[in-house]
């Protein structure tokens, strides 16, 4: 603690202690600081001692302490703190939906000083009883009303979490039917479906349209790295090495397109191999950016799918339409979105011999489990191939 001697105007001597250290507002996340003057350095200790505990009973922020009423004020606050805390746009989006959609009516008009464990086993019952058969799962709706109170009770809005002995999770055997829904909802494309998608891809390789062009060339590189949407569209000319045949992944574009961000977990940044059609289907796209960028006097751009019009990244919303119209003329299903690509990849990887933890690495997941989950379907696939190589091997 330095606390320094200072002489006043009127020639006594003072004390004082610039820049002490306090705490962590839990509202901003920043230092916070202060200064303090004192006879002594006995008195700058007590003062300092004081300031601490002010602090800490103001629940740790020199914001005014916030007083609520009711649960719908507690959610608005956490969805506040939970925006704040650093999470991806994409992932604030789908807990906020579902807070609105599932949580929020279920105990928005509670009032705090009304809360008992009683009253939340009673809603919790209710609300299993109103979405069965409509959700999967309930297990993460009940986990944020959970966190909710959690952080209701850090906040000192209320006393205890009246969840806290609450179980909420479903039981062996609807697990085990979850599970097996999972599996069955893993969407993804065949051999003759794949082949049927590339055979329609190459007319429009051969207009060289540049509208064209970057289609196939995203769906393309979808269906041969099993990359995620976003992550495509934030990918760089950099990322690519041509002649190393490798892709690095470390950023993700929101889903509004608005800004860059990590991905979600540390196992999302890989660099993953190209194989020779992946090259070359970059580098012909590559050659006409940019000589469009030339024609209309634009600098090369970093972004490997950058839309000279906008100036900026291509959209998701954009590439995926026009995926959708794309399967509409050439009579190939639908598969809700872009995901399945990267399950198309992911299955065909299996299928074709690859381990699961070569596997996980490339897709960028944090346990392998998930990976063996959401792909295990393809396991009899790759047991028929074990069988066949170990028969050849015998004879030949």
């Amino acid at each position: 603690m330095n606390i320094k001697e200072y002489q006043k105007q009127d020639g006594s001597k003072g004390y004082k202690l610039n820049g002490a250290y306090i705490g962590i507002d839990s509202v901003t996340g920043e230092q916070v600081r202060t200064s303090i003057r004192g006879k002594s350095k006995a008195e700058i200790k007590r003062k300092l001692a004081l300031k601490i505990r002010e602090f800490e009973d103001n629940g740790s922020t020199k914001q005014a302490k916030v007083k609520i009423k009711t649960c719908n004020e507690l959610i608005d606050l956490w969805l506040e703190y939970y925006k704040d805390s650093g999470i991806r746009t994409a992932t604030y989006k789908q807990i906020n939906l579902k807070i609105n959609k599932h949580v929020r009516p279920l105990i928005a008009d509670i009032k705090l000083d009304k809360l008992s464990h009683t009253l939340m086993a009673i809603k919790v019952t209710e609300f299993k009883k109103q979405i069965k058969g409509k959700l999967e799962s309930y297990n993460t709706e009940l986990a944020y009303m959970k966190a909710i109170f959690n952080f209701g009770v850090e906040k000192e809005f209320i006393k205890s979490n009246p969840m806290a002995n609450i179980r909420t999770g479903k039981d062996k055997q609807d697990k085990s039917q979850d599970k097996a829904k999972r599996k069955k909802q893993i969407k993804y494309y065949n051999k003759e479906q794949i082949k049927k998608i590339l055979d329609g891809f190459q007319p429009l390789v051969d207009s060289n349209s540049i509208n064209d062009i970057v289609f196939v060339t995203y769906h393309k590189l979808l269906l041969f790295t099993g990359a995620r949407a976003s992550e495509l569209l934030a990918l760089e000319w950099s990322d690519i090495d041509f002649k190393a045949k490798t892709m690095s992944i470390d950023k993700t574009l929101s889903d509004a397109g608005k800004r860059i961000e990590l991905p979600k977990t540390d196992t999302g940044i890989r660099t993953i191999e190209l194989d020779q059609m992946a090259i070359d289907t970059l580098k012909q796209w590559q050659n006409l950016l940019y000589e469009n960028c030339l024609k209309f006097g634009i600098s090369k751009p970093v972004i490997v799918f950058y839309n000279i019009s906008r100036q900026t990244n291509y959209l998701y919303a954009f590439l995926r339409l026009k995926y959708k119209n794309f399967c509409s003329k050439h009579d190939i299903p639908y598969l809700n979105g872009l995901h399945c690509f990267r399950h198309t990849h992911a299955t065909m990887y299996v299928a074709s011999g690859g381990d699961f933890k070569t596997l996980q690495a490339r897709l960028g997941h944090e346990d392998i489990s998930m990976t063996m989950n959401l792909y295990a379907n393809a396991l009899p696939e790759i047991e028929r191939k074990a069988v066949e190589n170990t028969l050849k091997f015998m004879i030949t």
